[in-house]
């Protein structure tokens, strides 16, 4: 299984720097464009999506949605699933970074937020796996909740089964070296690229990629609690790509979390991280036009002329 772990495309509150979990935030027109983009490199340069699991957060969806309109099959159907909703800040929604630390009242704990990642896996990731196939899954949802998918993930998996793929060896030593907790940073449209195979299913088009696999990573068997100040070390860009992940949760023991193996055998490749290559050249529209909210009634410039393609049959 080819595993995609991707962040929703741009929304007004990045910008404004406001905490947005539970809160609707739009999509900017840049964000849209965003999108777009990366919808294109998935559909020209990715083997077809089999399958597409949302956020029912309308910023993630939304990104699922283009996602899924470039691919070459129309059969497709984007699963929402609540629990890939994005941390609820409670008081703290929709307002400046900084005030309450993202921890307002009414808000909601670390431990909960691992729970739904939790469930997400059991419920729609694991039996897929235990299915067998090839399959191309694509996640779109938030960066705080993909932090949580990605450390969970790791429960799952033995030391020894965790592998760097060539160009993550070649480019990312500061991995090893930072702990792969902290491996999962996202910027808008970024995306973790994960290879899961079994020994008896490693054939077909996954072959020559496991066998130019890297070296496999130490890591300690326990976890330590995602916080805002650990996460932003981890980023270090100047960006606020990670903005709803800027904030500060409870922390949980983790001697009391036990590792739940994966069905027998299994190993993740880390292929790619915070992957945005589709977004290179890209530049905001001047004026301030790309900051705006995206409004699904305007029409573009083209659809005031006639079409120039001929119409089949």
């Amino acid at each position: 299984m080819k595993l995609y772990l991707i962040r929703h495309a741009e929304t007004t509150d990045n910008l404004s720097r406001f905490y947005a979990g539970s809160r609707d935030s739009p999509l900017t027109l840049h964000g849209v464009t965003q999108a777009r983009l990366l919808a294109h490199h998935f559909s020209s340069t990715r083997p077809p999506l089999t399958h597409i699991f949302s956020s029912p957060l309308s910023r993630a969806h939304k990104t699922a949605l283009a996602l899924r309109d470039a691919q070459h099959q129309n059969v497709l159907e984007v699963i929402v699933v609540p629990e890939l909703r994005e941390r609820d800040f409670g008081l703290e929604e929709g307002q400046p970074y900084g005030r309450g630390g993202g921890s307002g009242a009414g808000g909601e704990d670390n431990k909960s937020v691992g729970m739904r990642a939790e469930k997400f896996l059991d419920g729609y990731l694991i039996p897929l796996l235990q299915s067998g196939g090839e399959e191309e899954v694509a996640v779109v949802s938030h960066g705080i909740l993909l932090s949580h998918l990605w450390r969970k993930l790791l429960q799952h998996l033995s030391r020894e089964r965790v592998l760097l793929g060539p160009a993550i060896a070649a480019t990312r030593g500061d991995i090893e070296e930072g702990g792969l907790e902290y491996l999962g940073t996202w910027s808008n449209t970024g995306y973790l690229e994960l290879l899961l195979s079994k020994d008896s299913l490693a054939g077909g088009k996954y072959k020559r990629l496991l066998a130019s696999s890297g070296r496999a990573l130490n890591h300690p068997t326990t976890t330590t609690p995602l916080t805002a100040s650990v996460f932003l070390r981890s980023v270090g860009t100047k960006e606020a790509t990670l903005s709803e992940a800027l904030t500060e949760t409870k922390a949980q023991n983790p001697a009391t979390q036990e590792p739940i193996p994966f069905p027998c055998g299994w190993t993740a490749t880390i292929l790619a991280v915070d992957n945005k290559s589709h977004l290179a050249g890209l530049k905001r529209q001047r004026g301030g036009i790309g900051r705006l909210a995206h409004d699904e009634r305007q029409r573009k410039l083209e659809s005031f002329f006639p079409s120039k393609r001929l119409k089949a049959g």
